[in-house]
């Protein structure tokens, strides 16, 4: 979300916003830095031939696979260096966007 939403909803000051904003993100990156479970772990030779097998067992046409891929696009405010600003937009939405990329095993994880 951008600042300038979380301002209008809440009612806040710009200042207070961004300082609320830096104090929760350093909150989730020493609490994802510290879980196992947000780990990013690319499955191992026997582990990969058993997320292959569940895959088959379900769709046999696709062999060698070992999870899936899903998306997601965050809406951003607009950058103030030119360079990030460009490497963000999206000319087809007219929208800056920062996109993340998920992978799960066929087990969930």
């Amino acid at each position: 979300m951008t600042e300038t939403s979380l301002q209008q909803i809440f009612g806040l000051v710009p200042a207070t916003v961004d300082c609320y904003i830096q104090f929760g993100l350093r909150i989730l990156d020493s609490t994802l830095a510290s879980m196992h479970e947000a780990c990013i772990i690319w499955p191992s030779g026997a582990k990969m031939a058993e997320y292959n097998g569940m895959i088959v067992q379900r769709h046999p046409l696709l062999q060698g696979a070992f999870g899936s891929i899903d998306g997601l696009k965050l809406p951003l405010q607009v950058p103030e260096d030119p360079l990030m600003e460009n490497a963000t937009y999206n000319s087809w939405t007219h929208g800056h966007y920062s996109n993340q990329i998920f992978v799960f095993g066929p087990d969930g994880e």
